[in-house]
């Protein structure tokens, strides 16, 4: 009796390649998702763009008296966009037994998907849009290697990020501004988990987190963080202006202060103003580090003087209040890092800072086998499309997946660099 062989079906490889989709990711799973009642529903389709809510903040009252606080939601818009892998396979290939077809095609294929879509959300910490809420090109806080300055939340005490400490202290910039307790995470360059896990081996308590560091080389579980590594972590170069020597002239959203002719302020760059400090969201009290402002539009000095978009607006207007005190004119200004620095970007965030959605894509496609799966537990969505072309005698295969990234709360996200 001859054996027959069966092909592998559009749905089969759909659902398999989900499996290996949704175990790939590093900040996808560390992600609000999702953000609406209708986005990403199975069917429904709402264009390229969805508005995210972000929480409205309140004031409360002491004693009898109400303070009526007007309740009005300000909202961001995420933009989704399609990314694909394009695979030619054999109908010798489609007779494979599933698992040796994943091995050879579908990891591979997923592999690449997940890791350029954690990648965009890694950089999205600085190509945020500009100028809309939540839209900073890069997180406030900021923490790099360095002796501690007293009230510049720039430095730390330690020399590299082979020690908890910078670590520690962007936990303590996520509890100044009221993080949500639990699912905070640190992901690091394979660079800087090596030093750290090397570093911290024998600190942990846990044998399974130690076992953990000696077979793959995580870190796991420490300091309140849950560490994760990504080779798709983002590097970031300062503008050319000096690290010290401006002044605070006049403005908010776009601020004017003094600086050298030509020199350059880049995107994402972040300065402090001399007398300016954080508040802290929940009571309204200013903390001890000085506010960090990020410019969210590469700049030129003319005249003396750089024109500097910047996130977070300083306010002192109830109940939106960014900072202690208004700049005055002629403070001090210091840009964090010197000038034409590189460094590695790590970072620090609690899960409401950033949103991830997936929608579906449309699976009636004429002269085409279309299958879309959507994981119920974390709302990723995955279209498998197979068709055949006469001309050329191909078989085409596809693997679609639409996506946006948006970093809602840049205020509970923390960049650590060195």
């Amino acid at each position: 009796m001859t054996a027959t062989n069966t092909l592998l079906t559009n749905n089969v490889i759909t659902n398999e390649a989900l499996i290996v989709f949704r175990n790939t990711f590093t900040l996808v799973p560390r992600a609000m998702r999702p953000i609406d009642s209708l986005f990403g529903r199975v069917g429904y389709k709402n264009g390229s763009t969805v508005n995210i809510r972000i929480p409205v903040r309140y004031e409360s009252a002491i004693g009898g008296g109400i303070n009526l606080n007007n309740s009005i939601e300000t909202e961001t818009s995420l933009t989704v966009v399609q990314r694909n892998i394009g695979m030619n396979f054999t109908t010798k290939d489609l007779t494979l037994s599933i698992d040796m077809f994943r091995q050879r095609f579908i990891e591979p294929a997923v592999a690449q998907l997940a890791s350029d879509i954690d990648e965009d959300g890694y950089a999205a910490l600085f190509n945020a849009v500009v100028g809309t809420p939540g839209g900073a090109a890069g997180a406030y806080n900021l923490v790099t290697p360095g002796a501690y300055v007293g009230g510049v939340p720039a430095a730390f005490t330690g020399a590299d990020v082979s020690t908890l400490r910078p670590f520690l202290d962007a936990k303590a910039r996520l509890e100044e501004q009221a993080a949500p307790k639990g699912e905070r995470y640190a992901a690091l360059t394979p660079g800087a988990e090596a030093a750290l896990v090397d570093s911290l081996k024998g600190l942990f308590q846990s044998a399974t987190e130690i076992a953990e560091q000696y077979k793959k080389g995580l870190m796991g579980l420490a300091a309140g963080l849950e560490f994760v590594e990504s080779n798709t972590m983002p590097t970031f170069t300062t503008g050319t202006r000096s690290a010290t020597g401006s002044t605070y002239t006049s403005g908010t959203s776009t601020m004017v202060i003094s600086g050298t002719t030509g020199q350059t302020v880049t995107v994402g760059d972040q300065f402090v103003i001399a007398g300016v400090y954080a508040i802290n969201p929940l009571t309204r009290s200013a903390t001890s580090k000085l506010q960090v402002f990020t410019v969210t539009a590469a700049a030129t000095a003319a005249s003396s003087a750089y024109s500097l978009s910047v996130l977070p607006v300083p306010s002192v207007t109830a109940p939106d209040e960014t900072v202690s005190a208004m700049p005055v004119a002629s403070a001090a200004v210091t840009f964090i890092g010197g000038p034409s620095v590189t460094t590695d970007v790590n970072l620090v965030w609690q899960k409401n800072a950033v949103v991830c959605a997936f929608c579906d894509l449309d699976d009636d496609l004429p002269g085409a086998e279309a299958y879309v799966a959507r994981d119920p537990e974390t709302g990723i969505a995955l279209r498998f499309v197979r068709q055949y072309l006469s001309t050329p005698d191909v078989v085409q295969n596809r693997l679609d997946v639409l996506y946006g990234w948006k970093w809602v709360r840049p205020q509970i996200a923390c960049r650590v660099q060195g």
